[in-house]
């Protein structure tokens, strides 16, 4: 896929025609016409901070459902904070890529022939379908500098996936979130390809990282390209509370949490801190028993994941080829099964059954979408019947 809009627009960057002046500076601005297509629509949020007369950082978001608005809204704390023009697609969505790289394509030619934007401080962003989309377009382009990618890492397309380190990358998932075990993986995948990356995990499902785990993201960015003014200053005050929350972590019994932020100060602030008391608390936590366990949890959890969503996948598959013959009894004793070890004390298995059960849920979703034409009125009665089973009205 070829953006031409990104071809063109920095041989141009200083000659643009802005045209401003209805642009309120502080709100979400919801529908703004792109030009030269058909409703194609974005929101926007210009931080009061905002210089049309100066170049501007900027953050491209993709939202899985085109709700401009909300993914706008998402960022706006850290816009003012960072000063960066937050821009969401009303058009992009879950679907097909080359749909979507073409509404990318007029989007970013609007962008860059109305606004100054700073070629060298150019972020995309995205949650769940819109993480894939936006994780391809800095692969495609390689005129990014990074990525905040939540909930979700790559497409399954091959020449989507980065090989050659050009942008950094930050990702964040729910640890709950059915896409957890794929992003500890993206996760690896960069760090053996020498990627400037880091992957920040709280507890939550599938959905938006709240505003909190969003600055946490800007801030790795900022710290890691050293963009902020007075950024030895900003950099203190990062790595401070980077450690308090490191602490707390340790402090409320958060192993693998306190694990992953200590790890993080070290690869982050390496050569900018002494550290030296940071990797002794690391490596004192890391060879802890209880860590081992844990950790050793976690994996055997994954495995148990992956064996489960197979089974999962193939009887849903098999059901829904002849939903009259279905077998409702058998998911009622599988969500039971589920339900028992969700109960026990290994807080790893929980979350694994969180997982396994949003999965199933939303691939009937996906099967329904995937193919609607032939989703006939049974089909759609047994996976009401399953979804119910799975996640019961109160």
């Amino acid at each position: 896929m070829r953006f031409s809009g990104l071809v063109f627009c920095f041989l141009f960057i200083f000659q643009l025609a802005i045209s401003q002046q209805n642009l309120k500076k502080g709100q979400i601005i919801d529908s703004i016409a792109v030009s030269n297509t058909q409703n194609e629509t974005f929101a926007l949020y210009l931080p009061q901070s905002y210089d049309e007369t100066k170049l501007s950082p900027i953050l491209f978001v993709f939202e899985p459902a085109a709700r401009g608005s909300l993914g706008v809204e998402v960022f706006r704390e850290a816009s003012e904070k960072y000063g960066h023009i937050i821009i969401c697609s009303n058009n992009a969505k879950n679907g097909s890529y080359e749909r979507n790289f073409a509404i990318a394509d007029n989007l970013f030619k609007h962008i860059f022939s109305n606004f100054n934007i700073d070629a060298d401080k150019m972020f995309l962003a995205g949650f769940s379908g819109g993480s894939r989309l936006a994780a391809a377009i800095a692969t495609l382009t390689n005129s990014f500098k990074g990525v905040i990618a939540c909930g979700a890492g790559f497409s399954g397309n091959a020449s989507h996936v980065p090989i050659s380190p050009n942008f950094t990358y930050v990702g964040l998932c729910g640890d709950e979130d059915f896409n957890y075990r794929e992003m500890i993986r993206n996760k690896a995948y960069l760090d053996r390809f020498k990627f400037k990356n880091t992957l920040i995990t709280f507890e939550s499902g599938h959905r938006w990282p709240d505003s909190k785990q969003i600055e946490r993201a800007f801030r790795w960015l900022t710290v890691q390209e050293n963009t902020f003014p007075n950024s030895e200053d900003f950099i203190k005050k990062s790595y401070l509370l980077d450690l308090e929350q490191a602490k707390t972590f340790e402090n409320s019994g958060r192993v693998l949490k306190a694990l992953e932020n200590y790890q993080r100060i070290i690869s982050l602030y390496g050569g900018k801190i002494g550290l030296d008391s940071v990797k002794a608390k690391y490596n004192e936590l890391f060879n802890l028993k209880a860590s081992k366990q844990l950790l050793k949890s976690r994996d055997l959890a994954f495995e148990a994941e992956s064996k489960a969503i197979e089974k999962y996948i193939a009887r849903v598959d098999a059901d829904l080829k002849k939903p009259e013959r279905a077998n409702l009894d058998w998911w009622q004793k599988e969500m039971n099964k589920l339900d028992k070890i969700s109960h026990g004390k290994d807080e790893q298995f929980g979350k694994m059954v969180f997982r396994v059960k949003y999965t199933i849920f939303a691939m009937l979703f996906e099967r329904q979408n995937r193919n609607p034409n032939d989703w006939s009125a049974a089909k759609d009665e047994l996976s009401k019947k399953i979804r119910n089973i799975i996640y019961p009205k109160s």
